[in-house]
C-alpha cells in the first residue's frame, strides 16, 4: 500500500500540475470515441497499448476479455450495463475487443472444471467461453500448448465480436454503416505488439464457412446414402438371420453350416453399423450436432476415424472366427491370425496416438 500512497503522491505533485487544464476539462464530462473490452490481467494496459489519454477510452475488464451473449445473464450482467451505457449514451464511434497472449482464462477452459469448485463464480463466468474450447476441438483436435493456447486467444476475441452482435441495438448502429465499428486486436506481451485479428480470422472463417456451406449438399447425400445403406444392411441381416434360425428349428440344430452362416452374418451387421457410424458422424462434422449416446458422439475425424477402426477390428476379428470354425488349412489360418493381430494392433496404436502431436 505505501508503494500506492506515494505513488498518487507523485502523480498529485508533478503529472496533475503540468496537466491541471486537461483534468478540469474532462471532470466535466466524458466523450470517449471508443469502447474498450479487455482482459482483468494486470499485464494489460489499454492506455500505454493504445497510448491515449484519460477520457478516449471507455474500458470495460473482466476475466477473459469476454462478452455474454445477450440473453446469457438474466441479472446483473455489468458488461451488458456498460455497453448499454457505451453505446446508447456515450454514442461511441467503435468498439474493441482486445486479447492477450499467455491469458490465463484461455488456459482455464480446459482444465476440469472440478479444479475450480473453490471458485464458482470463475468456474460459471468461463463457462460463457465454453464455445471457443468446443470449436478448438472439432476444428483444432491435434493443436496442443502453445499452438492450441495462441488459436484460443484469437478465436476468443472473434466469439466475443459475435456475441456483442447479439445485442439488438448494437445490430441497429452496426446496420447504419458508419456510426460504429468493430475489431479486435491480441497484445503479444513478450514482442509488444498488437495485431489486429479481426479481417484475418473473419477471412478465414468466412472462406471455410463458404466451401462447407456449398460442399453441404453433397455431404447430405453421403449421409442418407450411407444411413440407407445401414438400414438396409440391418434388414437384410436380420432376415437373414431369421430365415437361417428357422432352418435350425426345422433341422433340429442339425445344419453343420448354420454356426458358420451365423458368424458371416455379423459381418453384415457390422459393415452396418460402420455405415450408421459414418453417416452420422458426416452430419455431426459438417451439419450439426445432435443429442447422441457419448459411444456415438464425434467431435473431430479422429474420433470417427478411431470408431471406424474399431469396427473395422471386429470384422476382422470375425472373419478370422470364421476360418477357426471351418478349420480347413491350419497354417493358413495362423499367418491370417497373425496379420490380423498386426493390422489390429496397428489401428489402436492409430486410435490412441493419432490424436496427438
Amino acid at each position: 500500500m505505501k508503494k500506492l500512497y506515494k505513488g498518487i503522491h507523485k502523480f498529485q505533485e508533478s503529472y496533475f500540475k503540468k496537466e491541471e487544464d486537461f483534468f478540469k476539462r474532462i471532470s466535466k464530462g466524458q466523450t470517449p470515441e471508443v469502447l474498450f473490452i479487455t482482459c482483468s490481467d494486470s499485464r494489460v494496459d489499454p492506455n500505454l497499448v493504445t497510448q491515449s489519454k484519460p477520457g478516449e477510452l471507455f474500458i470495460v475488464r473482466n476475466v477473459g476479455n469476454i462478452i455474454p451473449p445477450y440473453d446469457a445473464i438474466k441479472d446483473k450482467n455489468s458488461v451488458a450495463a456498460a455497453i448499454e451505457f457505451a453505446v446508447l449514451d456515450l454514442k461511441v464511434k467503435d468498439i474493441i475487443v482486445c486479447g492477450h497472449s499467455n491469458c490465463g482464462a484461455m488456459q482455464a477452459i480446459f482444465k476440469d472444471e472440478k479444479e475450480f469448485d473453490k471458485m464458482p463464480h470463475l468456474r460459471d463466468w468461463l463457462r460463457l467461453a465454453l464455445p471457443v474450447k468446443k470449436m478448438i476441438e472439432k476444428y483444432c483436435p491435434n493443436a496442443h500448448g502453445e499452438s492450441r493456447q495462441r488459436i484460443a486467444e484469437e478465436e476468443n476475441i472473434l466469439a466475443q465480436l459475435q456475441n456483442i452482435q447479439t445485442y439488438p441495438f448494437v445490430v441497429q448502429a452496426l446496420k447504419k454503416g458508419k456510426s460504429i465499428s468493430t475489431a479486435g486486436i491480441i497484445i503479444s506481451k513478450q514482442a509488444g505488439y498488437a495485431l489486429i485479428i479481426q479481417r484475418r480470422i473473419c477471412l478465414r472463417r468466412l472462406c471455410m464457412e463458404k466451401i462447407l456451406e456449398k460442399s453441404r449438399n453433397l455431404i447430405l447425400i453421403a449421409v442418407v446414402s450411407s444411413l440407407a445403406a445401414s438400414i438396409a444392411a440391418f434388414l437384410w441381416g436380420a432376415a437373414k438371420t431369421a430365415t437361417i434360425i428357422l432352418n435350425l428349428v426345422v433341422s433340429y440344430g442339425k445344419d453343420p453350416l448354420a454356426a458358420i452362416a451365423l458368424i458371416e452374418l455379423m459381418d453384415t451387421f457390422l459393415i452396418a453399423t460402420a455405415l450408421f457410424i459414418f453417416a452420422v458422424g458426416m452430419y455431426e462434422l459438417f451439419i450439426k450436432d445432435i443429442n447422441l449416446p457419448e459411444w456415438l458422439v464425434i467431435h473431430n475425424l479422429h474420433d470417427l476415424k478411431a470408431k471406424l477402426g474399431s469396427v473395422i477390428i471386429l470384422v476382422m476379428a470375425v472373419t478370422f472366427l470364421k476360418h477357426l470354425v471351418e478349420w480347413r488349412d491350419p497354417q493358413g489360418t495362423l499367418f491370417y491370425g497373425i496379420a490380423i493381430a498386426v493390422v489390429s494392433a496397428s489401428l489402436i496404436a492409430f486410435s490412441h496416438f493419432g490424436g496427438k502431436d
